[in-house]
């Protein structure tokens, strides 16, 4: 089994590697099928973007499950995804300013 220990890939530093920094190393990102995929599946789960949505501002329960739900279907971990996410959504904003 590979070594796959923070030490060989971030010798410098002494911190804690995030789920995120682990993904990126054992190289899980998404072509960019896979985002489409993802932003068609988000599309289900308006309590992930929809702003106005009441379950947006208030129900986190149905928010961790729309998450684990994804994150079980992308094969990523939940930190990853909401990561991923957000990057995506920050780009739609940068895109429909200019």
């Amino acid at each position: 089994m590979a070594d796959i220990s923070p030490a060989k890939y971030f010798p410098e530093s002494n911190t804690t590697t995030t789920p995120e920094e682990v993904d990126i190393v054992l190289g899980k990102t998404l072509n960019d099928e896979k985002k489409l995929e993802l932003i068609a599946k988000l599309k289900e789960f308006s309590c992930l973007w929809e702003t106005s949505s009441p379950a947006y501002k208030t129900d986190k329960k149905s928010k961790e499950k729309a998450m684990e739900e994804l994150s079980e279907i992308f094969n990523f971990e939940r930190d990853s995804l909401r990561s991923l996410i957000h990057g995506l959504r920050s780009g739609l904003n940068r895109e429909l300013k200019r």
